[in-house]
Parts: C-alpha cells; structure tokens; sequence
C-alpha cells in the first residue's frame, strides 16, 4: 500500500497481486474444512480481501462488497463464538 501511496509504478499489480492471491487463499481454506464455522470464516477473508481490492483500486461496487463483508464477518464471529461455546 506504501507504493499505491507514493504513486510508484508497479503499484497497481503488486496490490492485485497480493489481495488476489489473499482472497483465494481464503477461498482454498474454505473449502478444506468441514466445520461450517470454518467455511465462514473462509468467505468472510476473501470477501474482506476483495473489498478492500476493489475499493483501494476505486473500481465499482467496493461500498456493496465491503458491506457485505462487514455483515458476514459480524455473522462469522457469532458462528465462531458460539461453536466454541458448544465444544466446551
């Protein structure tokens, strides 16, 4: 982000690059587990990740992609406490 601030070239690439490869990392772990607390938080970095891309780039429809996020990461937290709460 340090590029993106200063306007160096390059910036533009290394931004997709990393928040891309975030966001199918994401993905990848979602798909792995079983728990569905898991897969939550799965889709929730990779829609945070994607937001943030597509905001950062100012490319259309950041404000409904980080809004979804916000929600399912609220969501995902519950999901998460409460398996916790469940397996002690």
């Amino acid at each position: 982000m340090v590029f993106k601030l200063m306007h160096w070239a390059g910036a533009n690439v290394l931004l997709i690059c990393g928040l891309g490869s975030l966001s199918l990392y994401g993905l990848a772990s979602s798909m792995v587990s079983d728990n569905i607390a898991y897969k939550a938080k799965g889709y929730t970095i990779a829609l945070l990740s994607a937001g943030f891309l597509f905001k950062l780039m100012h490319w259309p429809g950041a404000q409904t992609i980080l809004g979804v996020a916000l929600v399912a990461a609220i969501l995902t937290m519950l999901l998460l406490i409460w398996n916790r709460r469940k397996e002690s």
